[in-house]
């Protein structure tokens, strides 16, 4: 006979496993990610090596403490209804020579964006989340590619 204790713990795993699959969805709503500030989170190396392009990231990959160097603490990323995507490279500078900001072109094809020809897919976008990745792919020094995923958080 299953007991009562057991029966909640299922049920409550259901609605959780429930919960997730209607929540998660990866259809990004370009309306939300317009007209809006993002700041960088977090950015890590998810994978290195000849089979790193091929790293299936996970939201999870990008939950932890904040990792960036400290030049883009306040970089803010605002994409307009124009497909250009503007950065401001705040007051700490990565170099001497980093402009004030920047104008990149962007295209959101499905579920992934091109920001000045290079492909992000998207794994999460929420109201106040977007979390992405990217492939550095090198034909010279196949060891030398890597799985990048990168947070962004809105702040407006």
């Amino acid at each position: 006979m299953i007991s009562d204790k057991f029966n909640v713990r299922i049920r409550l795993i259901l609605l959780i496993g429930l919960f997730g699959l209607f929540s998660c969805s990866k259809d990004i709503n370009i309306t939300g990610l317009t007209n809006t500030k993002w700041k960088v989170y977090s950015v890590k190396v998810l994978a290195i090596g000849y089979e790193a392009c091929d790293y299936n990231t996970q939201p999870s990959d990008l939950f932890g403490i904040p990792v960036y160097t400290t030049c883009q603490m306040d970089d803010i990323y605002f994409f307009d209804t124009n497909n250009k995507l503007i950065i401001n490279y705040g007051t700490l500078k990565c170099n001497q020579s980093e402009p004030t900001d920047s104008t990149l072109v962007y295209e959101r094809l499905e579920n992934s964006l091109t920001i000045n020809n290079q492909d992000y897919g998207i794994i999460k976008f929420t109201n106040d989340t977007l979390i992405l990745d990217y492939c550095t792919n090198t034909t010279i020094h196949p060891f030398e590619s890597g799985k990048i995923g990168m947070k962004l958080i809105r702040i407006d």
